[in-house]
């Protein structure tokens, strides 16, 4: 989704004011060296505190200036315009939401830290098909299996895929590992490292869903909501969020391109000593990166029914 370029047809050296609020003025700017920013001003007495947030490409000051404090950010290069303004628009509805100057500059403080997680890994503005469907499927198993039979806390706490560890769920006695293909293809995923199916616990899984594009289905958001649903703790939404933003995924930002996926099939797997796989008994130390596909029509054999895994 393109945003606006808010500093476009503006002069270098120049301000534009966004909105003049009763405890902030919010101005776009183009800074002497031609730079793009933006300031906000608090009218109101806040108490001053470092601000440690540093956003890849992008220059924060702040201090008293002109007897007022002054928050600014300034993009180190022009052409990154487009992910700045989303940036920037999120301060702006921060501001414009909140009355209070000092719950304003926590809030600030709070949401730039999450940029900083974003900006540190990778972040794009838009979300690709391969990553939708991957980030819907282990949603998708939380929602319609992991909530019959766990607290959700506890589900979050063992969802590791945000994480990169060596499977996507990690229970006391459990481990799944999640994929997706899309229906009307061959039922071929892609294992992407040595440990994926070479988990050490009681019960191991995969679990792998036939996935196709349908408006009456639902968006990685739409499944997002129904998780936070269950949340009660400000604190495990925002372990939930942190993970979301693990994958590179922030449901403000990416709403509106977004597919709305059907699960037209779900095939779940016992991951046996038998079962087909690379055993990491026999990689060698040399080896450090394998990925191979895996035919899951010819897994036949190690199909099981939902309702008997055990976690």
């Amino acid at each position: 989704m393109k945003k606006n370029n808010y500093w476009e047809n503006m002069y270098i050296g120049s301000q534009k004011r966004i909105e003049s609020l009763s405890s902030f003025e919010l101005y776009w700017i183009v800074t002497e060296q031609g730079k793009f920013g933006i300031i906000i001003n608090f009218k109101e007495f806040i108490s001053i505190r470092n601000l440690i947030v540093f956003l890849k490409g992008i220059e924060i000051d702040y201090g008293i200036k002109d007897g007022v404090f002054r928050l600014s950010l300034i993009i180190k290069d022009n052409n990154d315009w487009e992910i700045f303004s989303y940036i920037c628009n999120d301060l702006v509805n921060i501001v414009k939401l909140n009355n209070s100057a000092e719950n304003t500059y926590k809030l600030i403080e709070k949401r730039l830290k999450q940029w900083q997680y974003l900006l540190s890994n990778n972040f794009s503005i838009e979300i690709s098909i391969e990553q939708q469907m991957g980030l819907f499927a282990e949603l998708y198993f939380i929602v319609n299996r992991c909530l019959e039979k766990q607290s959700i806390e506890q589900i979050i706490d063992s969802w590791e895929g945000p994480n990169f560890e060596k499977q996507d769920f990690i229970f006391s006695n459990a481990t799944m590992e999640i994929k997706s293909f899309k229906s009307g293809n061959e039922p071929i995923i892609k294992i992407s490292s040595k440990y994926q199916l070479n988990a050490i616990k009681e019960n191991n899984y995969l679990i792998a869903y036939a996935l196709s594009f349908n408006e009456t289905g639902d968006t990685i958001k739409d499944l997002c909501d129904k998780v936070i649903s269950y949340i009660k703790s400000e604190i495990l939404l925002e372990n939930f969020k942190a993970k979301l933003n693990n994958y590179s995924f922030d449901e403000k930002i990416h709403e509106k391109g977004l597919k709305k996926f059907k699960v037209d099939r779900e095939l779940f797997f016992l991951v046996d000593k038998e079962f087909p796989k690379i055993d990491i008994l026999y990689i060698v130390p040399e080896i450090q990166k394998i990925t191979y596909n895996l035919d899951l029509s010819m897994c036949s054999r190690f199909k099981i029914d939902k309702d008997k895994m055990v976690f």
